[in-house]
Protein backbone atom coordinates (compact mmCIF):
# COMPACT_ATOMS: atom_id res chain seq x y z
CA UNK A 1 0.00 0.00 0.00
CA UNK A 2 3.03 2.56 0.94
CA UNK A 3 4.39 1.65 -2.55
CA UNK A 4 1.06 2.63 -4.15
CA UNK A 5 0.93 5.42 -2.42
CA UNK A 6 4.82 6.44 -3.73
CA UNK A 7 3.70 5.55 -6.64
CA UNK A 8 1.19 8.13 -7.14
CA UNK A 9 2.63 10.97 -5.61
CA UNK A 10 5.81 10.41 -7.13
CA UNK A 11 3.43 10.57 -10.96
CA UNK A 12 2.03 13.83 -9.52
CA UNK A 13 5.47 15.42 -8.60
CA UNK A 14 7.52 14.50 -11.69
CA UNK A 15 4.06 14.92 -14.10
CA UNK A 16 6.30 16.14 -17.44
CA UNK A 17 8.46 13.11 -17.43
CA UNK A 18 6.62 10.63 -16.27
CA UNK A 19 3.86 10.85 -18.05
CA UNK A 20 5.52 11.83 -21.39
CA UNK A 21 7.31 7.79 -20.86
CA UNK A 22 4.03 6.20 -19.82
CA UNK A 23 2.11 8.04 -22.93
CA UNK A 24 5.45 7.46 -25.39
CA UNK A 25 5.63 3.47 -24.01
CA UNK A 26 1.62 3.09 -24.60
CA UNK A 27 1.38 4.88 -27.63
CA UNK A 28 4.54 3.00 -29.45
CA UNK A 29 2.81 -0.76 -27.91
CA UNK A 30 -0.57 0.34 -30.07
CA UNK A 31 0.85 1.38 -32.95
CA UNK A 32 3.08 -2.04 -32.81
CA UNK A 33 -0.40 -3.83 -31.42
CA UNK A 34 -2.32 -2.48 -34.88
CA UNK A 35 0.28 -3.14 -37.05
CA UNK A 36 0.25 -6.60 -35.99
CA UNK A 37 -3.05 -6.99 -36.55
CA UNK A 38 -3.02 -5.95 -39.77
CA UNK A 39 -0.40 -7.96 -40.91
CA UNK A 40 -2.10 -10.74 -39.79
CA UNK A 41 -5.07 -9.79 -41.65
CA UNK A 42 -2.70 -9.52 -45.18
CA UNK A 43 -1.07 -13.27 -43.89
CA UNK A 44 -5.08 -14.48 -43.66
CA UNK A 45 -5.99 -13.45 -46.93
CA UNK A 46 -7.87 -16.73 -49.15
CA UNK A 47 -7.15 -19.04 -45.92
CA UNK A 48 -10.31 -20.08 -45.86
CA UNK A 49 -10.33 -22.28 -48.60
CA UNK A 50 -10.46 -25.22 -47.28
CA UNK A 51 -7.91 -27.20 -50.52
CA UNK A 52 -5.97 -23.85 -50.71
CA UNK A 53 -3.07 -25.91 -50.73
CA UNK A 54 -4.36 -27.92 -53.99
CA UNK A 55 -6.12 -25.17 -56.33
CA UNK A 56 -3.65 -23.49 -58.68
CA UNK A 57 -4.13 -20.55 -61.44
CA UNK A 58 -3.48 -20.57 -65.25
CA UNK A 59 -3.02 -17.26 -66.74
CA UNK A 60 -1.93 -16.29 -70.20
CA UNK A 61 1.31 -14.33 -71.66
CA UNK A 62 0.89 -12.07 -73.94
CA UNK A 63 4.17 -11.84 -76.83
CA UNK A 64 5.22 -8.17 -77.91
CA UNK A 65 7.96 -7.04 -79.92
CA UNK A 66 10.66 -7.47 -76.79
CA UNK A 67 8.78 -8.42 -73.93
CA UNK A 68 5.62 -10.37 -72.28
CA UNK A 69 3.25 -9.24 -70.46
CA UNK A 70 0.90 -10.96 -68.30
CA UNK A 71 -2.51 -11.51 -68.49
CA UNK A 72 -4.48 -12.32 -64.87
CA UNK A 73 -6.52 -14.96 -67.41
CA UNK A 74 -6.21 -17.54 -69.91
CA UNK A 75 -8.48 -18.57 -72.90
CA UNK A 76 -11.57 -20.59 -72.25
CA UNK A 77 -10.41 -23.79 -73.97
CA UNK A 78 -7.80 -24.20 -71.50
CA UNK A 79 -10.13 -25.49 -68.90
CA UNK A 80 -11.45 -28.69 -70.11
CA UNK A 81 -7.69 -29.15 -71.82
CA UNK A 82 -6.02 -29.39 -68.17
CA UNK A 83 -8.84 -32.26 -67.06
CA UNK A 84 -8.60 -34.32 -70.25
CA UNK A 85 -4.97 -34.23 -70.40
CA UNK A 86 -3.80 -33.91 -66.81
CA UNK A 87 -5.50 -37.07 -64.47
CA UNK A 88 -3.67 -35.00 -61.47
CA UNK A 89 -6.72 -31.98 -62.25
CA UNK A 90 -9.77 -33.11 -60.58
CA UNK A 91 -11.64 -30.26 -61.21
CA UNK A 92 -11.38 -27.37 -63.23
CA UNK A 93 -13.23 -23.46 -63.31
CA UNK A 94 -13.56 -20.65 -65.43
CA UNK A 95 -14.14 -17.31 -63.91
CA UNK A 96 -15.09 -13.48 -64.81
CA UNK A 97 -14.39 -11.91 -62.02
CA UNK A 98 -17.24 -9.22 -60.58
CA UNK A 99 -15.51 -6.10 -62.23
CA UNK A 100 -18.55 -4.19 -61.96
CA UNK A 101 -21.69 -4.28 -61.18
CA UNK A 102 -25.03 -5.29 -62.65
CA UNK A 103 -28.62 -4.50 -62.37
CA UNK A 104 -30.82 -7.75 -60.89
CA UNK A 105 -34.91 -7.38 -61.18
CA UNK A 106 -37.33 -9.45 -59.12
CA UNK A 107 -40.93 -8.19 -59.52
CA UNK A 108 -40.99 -4.31 -58.44
CA UNK A 109 -37.24 -4.96 -56.58
CA UNK A 110 -33.92 -3.97 -58.11
CA UNK A 111 -30.39 -3.72 -56.92
CA UNK A 112 -27.16 -3.28 -58.39
CA UNK A 113 -24.54 -6.12 -56.86
CA UNK A 114 -21.35 -7.51 -57.93
CA UNK A 115 -21.78 -10.13 -60.45
CA UNK A 116 -19.22 -12.63 -61.73
CA UNK A 117 -19.75 -15.33 -63.88
CA UNK A 118 -18.54 -18.79 -63.43
CA UNK A 119 -18.36 -22.22 -64.27
CA UNK A 120 -20.31 -23.34 -61.18
CA UNK A 121 -17.71 -26.14 -60.86
CA UNK A 122 -15.89 -22.92 -59.07
CA UNK A 123 -17.90 -23.92 -55.74
CA UNK A 124 -15.90 -27.13 -55.47
CA UNK A 125 -12.69 -25.78 -56.04
CA UNK A 126 -13.53 -22.68 -53.53
CA UNK A 127 -15.07 -22.65 -49.87
CA UNK A 128 -18.08 -20.69 -50.28
CA UNK A 129 -20.64 -21.96 -47.81
CA UNK A 130 -24.14 -22.39 -49.34
CA UNK A 131 -26.81 -21.82 -46.99
CA UNK A 132 -29.69 -22.52 -49.26
CA UNK A 133 -29.20 -25.15 -52.51
CA UNK A 134 -27.41 -26.31 -55.16
CA UNK A 135 -30.22 -27.15 -57.16
CA UNK A 136 -29.67 -29.27 -59.69
CA UNK A 137 -31.72 -27.87 -62.08
CA UNK A 138 -29.38 -29.09 -65.75
CA UNK A 139 -33.08 -28.37 -67.82
CA UNK A 140 -32.38 -24.02 -66.80
CA UNK A 141 -29.19 -23.15 -68.70
CA UNK A 142 -28.73 -19.62 -67.32
CA UNK A 143 -29.01 -20.05 -63.10
CA UNK A 144 -27.55 -17.51 -61.35
CA UNK A 145 -25.92 -18.32 -57.34
CA UNK A 146 -26.45 -15.18 -54.82
CA UNK A 147 -25.12 -14.36 -51.83
CA UNK A 148 -27.47 -13.64 -48.75
CA UNK A 149 -27.33 -9.90 -48.75
CA UNK A 150 -28.66 -9.97 -52.06
CA UNK A 151 -30.93 -12.57 -51.49
CA UNK A 152 -32.69 -10.52 -48.70
CA UNK A 153 -32.61 -7.38 -50.45
CA UNK A 154 -34.52 -9.34 -53.21
CA UNK A 155 -36.73 -11.75 -51.74
CA UNK A 156 -36.90 -10.82 -47.71
CA UNK A 157 -37.27 -13.76 -45.59
CA UNK A 158 -38.82 -15.64 -48.50
CA UNK A 159 -36.84 -19.12 -50.22
CA UNK A 160 -35.26 -17.48 -53.03
CA UNK A 161 -34.45 -20.86 -54.53
CA UNK A 162 -35.73 -21.82 -58.06
CA UNK A 163 -37.27 -17.91 -58.66
CA UNK A 164 -36.24 -16.25 -61.24
CA UNK A 165 -34.77 -12.80 -61.42
CA UNK A 166 -34.33 -10.50 -64.36
CA UNK A 167 -30.33 -10.02 -65.57
CA UNK A 168 -29.50 -6.30 -67.19
CA UNK A 169 -33.20 -6.03 -68.24
CA UNK A 170 -32.52 -8.72 -70.70
CA UNK A 171 -32.08 -12.01 -69.46
CA UNK A 172 -33.85 -14.52 -67.21
CA UNK A 173 -31.99 -16.42 -64.51
CA UNK A 174 -32.81 -19.06 -62.11
CA UNK A 175 -32.01 -18.84 -58.54
CA UNK A 176 -29.89 -22.25 -58.10
CA UNK A 177 -27.95 -21.38 -54.54
CA UNK A 178 -27.49 -19.37 -51.85
CA UNK A 179 -24.04 -18.91 -50.12
CA UNK A 180 -22.63 -16.58 -47.20
CA UNK A 181 -21.59 -13.73 -47.68
CA UNK A 182 -18.36 -13.53 -49.35
CA UNK A 183 -15.53 -13.11 -46.41
CA UNK A 184 -13.86 -9.63 -46.79
CA UNK A 185 -10.45 -10.88 -46.74
CA UNK A 186 -11.14 -12.96 -50.21
CA UNK A 187 -9.30 -12.89 -53.55
CA UNK A 188 -12.66 -13.56 -54.74
CA UNK A 189 -15.24 -10.36 -54.42
CA UNK A 190 -18.84 -11.07 -55.65
CA UNK A 191 -22.39 -10.87 -54.94
CA UNK A 192 -23.57 -13.48 -57.16
CA UNK A 193 -22.29 -15.59 -60.41
CA UNK A 194 -24.11 -16.11 -63.06
CA UNK A 195 -23.41 -19.36 -65.07
CA UNK A 196 -20.95 -19.26 -68.04
CA UNK A 197 -23.29 -20.71 -70.78
CA UNK A 198 -25.10 -17.24 -70.97
CA UNK A 199 -21.96 -15.84 -72.33
CA UNK A 200 -22.04 -16.58 -75.89
CA UNK A 201 -25.76 -15.16 -75.90
CA UNK A 202 -24.70 -12.08 -74.32
CA UNK A 203 -21.84 -11.60 -76.77
CA UNK A 204 -23.85 -13.07 -79.50
CA UNK A 205 -20.68 -15.72 -80.41
CA UNK A 206 -21.63 -19.46 -80.12
CA UNK A 207 -18.17 -20.23 -79.95
CA UNK A 208 -17.29 -17.97 -77.24
CA UNK A 209 -16.52 -20.78 -74.33
CA UNK A 210 -14.04 -22.73 -76.71
CA UNK A 211 -11.68 -20.09 -78.58
CA UNK A 212 -8.12 -20.16 -77.60
CA UNK A 213 -7.71 -16.61 -77.97
CA UNK A 214 -9.53 -14.70 -75.49
CA UNK A 215 -7.48 -14.18 -72.07
CA UNK A 216 -10.26 -13.04 -70.28
CA UNK A 217 -10.84 -16.06 -67.75
CA UNK A 218 -9.54 -16.79 -64.29
CA UNK A 219 -8.86 -20.32 -64.57
CA UNK A 220 -8.54 -22.43 -61.54
CA UNK A 221 -7.66 -25.96 -61.16
CA UNK A 222 -8.06 -28.61 -58.32
CA UNK A 223 -5.09 -30.84 -57.83
CA UNK A 224 -5.04 -34.45 -56.23
CA UNK A 225 -1.69 -33.95 -54.75
CA UNK A 226 -0.19 -30.22 -54.23
CA UNK A 227 3.34 -32.07 -55.60
CA UNK A 228 1.86 -32.18 -58.70
CA UNK A 229 1.78 -28.57 -59.83
CA UNK A 230 5.60 -28.47 -61.36
CA UNK A 231 4.71 -30.96 -63.66
CA UNK A 232 1.51 -29.40 -65.03
CA UNK A 233 3.03 -26.02 -64.42
CA UNK A 234 5.60 -26.89 -67.16
CA UNK A 235 3.60 -28.86 -69.52
CA UNK A 236 0.87 -26.04 -70.32
CA UNK A 237 3.74 -23.63 -71.21
CA UNK A 238 3.29 -24.30 -74.83
CA UNK A 239 -0.20 -25.36 -74.96
CA UNK A 240 -1.86 -22.31 -76.82
CA UNK A 241 0.95 -23.05 -79.53
CA UNK A 242 0.05 -26.50 -80.08
CA UNK A 243 -3.80 -25.27 -81.43
CA UNK A 244 -2.18 -21.53 -82.70
CA UNK A 245 1.64 -22.39 -84.03
CA UNK A 246 1.80 -18.74 -85.40
CA UNK A 247 1.51 -17.10 -82.28
CA UNK A 248 4.08 -16.73 -79.68
CA UNK A 249 1.77 -16.46 -76.76
CA UNK A 250 2.20 -19.13 -73.96
CA UNK A 251 0.78 -19.88 -70.47
CA UNK A 252 2.22 -19.84 -66.88
CA UNK A 253 0.59 -21.31 -63.79
CA UNK A 254 1.17 -20.60 -59.94
CA UNK A 255 -0.55 -21.41 -56.65
CA UNK A 256 -4.05 -19.67 -55.38
CA UNK A 257 -2.30 -19.20 -51.92
CA UNK A 258 0.62 -16.89 -53.73
CA UNK A 259 -2.19 -14.49 -55.55
CA UNK A 260 -2.91 -11.98 -53.15
CA UNK A 261 0.61 -11.52 -51.06
CA UNK A 262 3.17 -12.40 -54.06
CA UNK A 263 1.61 -12.31 -57.22
CA UNK A 264 -0.40 -9.06 -56.13
CA UNK A 265 2.58 -7.85 -54.33
CA UNK A 266 1.06 -7.55 -51.25
CA UNK A 267 4.03 -9.09 -49.46
CA UNK A 268 6.10 -5.74 -49.78
CA UNK A 269 3.84 -3.81 -47.99
CA UNK A 270 3.90 -6.73 -45.00
CA UNK A 271 7.46 -6.07 -45.29
CA UNK A 272 7.51 -2.44 -44.65
CA UNK A 273 4.78 -2.22 -42.19
CA UNK A 274 7.09 -5.07 -40.17
CA UNK A 275 9.90 -2.60 -40.11
CA UNK A 276 7.92 0.35 -39.31
CA UNK A 277 6.45 -1.49 -36.57
CA UNK A 278 10.15 -2.51 -35.12
CA UNK A 279 11.32 1.12 -35.19
CA UNK A 280 8.19 2.52 -33.37
CA UNK A 281 8.76 -0.22 -30.80
CA UNK A 282 12.66 0.54 -30.21
CA UNK A 283 12.01 4.14 -30.23
CA UNK A 284 9.70 3.57 -27.32
CA UNK A 285 11.25 1.66 -25.73
CA UNK A 286 14.69 3.75 -25.45
CA UNK A 287 12.98 7.15 -24.97
CA UNK A 288 11.01 5.12 -21.72
CA UNK A 289 14.81 3.68 -20.70
CA UNK A 290 15.76 7.30 -21.54
CA UNK A 291 13.67 8.51 -19.15
CA UNK A 292 14.31 6.05 -16.47
CA UNK A 293 18.41 6.70 -16.83
CA UNK A 294 18.09 10.66 -16.06
CA UNK A 295 16.10 9.88 -12.98
CA UNK A 296 18.69 7.15 -12.01
CA UNK A 297 21.26 9.27 -10.15
CA UNK A 298 18.30 10.75 -8.09
CA UNK A 299 17.21 7.21 -7.31
CA UNK A 300 20.43 5.92 -6.14
CA UNK A 301 20.60 8.97 -3.38
CA UNK A 302 16.95 8.46 -2.75
CA UNK A 303 17.68 4.72 -1.84
CA UNK A 304 20.74 5.27 0.28
CA UNK A 305 18.22 8.04 2.22
CA UNK A 306 15.97 4.82 2.54
CA UNK A 307 18.60 2.46 3.74
CA UNK A 308 19.48 4.74 6.29
CA UNK A 309 16.08 5.32 7.46
CA UNK A 310 15.72 1.79 7.94
CA UNK A 311 14.15 0.00 4.93
CA UNK A 312 14.91 -3.39 3.88
CA UNK A 313 16.02 -5.02 0.82
CA UNK A 314 12.94 -5.61 -0.41
CA UNK A 315 11.30 -2.32 0.00
CA UNK A 316 14.44 -0.71 -1.87
CA UNK A 317 13.05 -3.15 -4.74
CA UNK A 318 9.66 -2.33 -4.53
CA UNK A 319 10.89 1.86 -4.92
CA UNK A 320 12.86 1.01 -7.59
CA UNK A 321 10.30 -1.20 -9.83
CA UNK A 322 7.52 1.65 -8.57
CA UNK A 323 10.00 3.80 -10.72
CA UNK A 324 10.30 1.58 -13.72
Amino acid sequence: MKTIIYILRRLNKEKLPNYLGIAGLATGLACVMFIFLWIHDEASFDRFHKNIDRIFITHAFIAEADSEVPFDGAPPAVAGALKAEYPQVLETARIIPAYSTWLLNYRDKKITPRIGSCDFSMFDIFTFEFVAGPLDTEKTPYQIIINETTAHSLFGETNPLGEILRFDNSYDLMVVGVIKDVPRNSSLIFDGMVTLELLPKIFDSPNYLNTWWNNSFLTAGLLNDPAAFPEIAKGVRNRIQEVIPETNNHLGAYMFQDLYLYKRGNVKNIGIFTLIGILILCTAILNFINLITARSLKQIRENGIRKSLGATRLDVVKFIYSEV
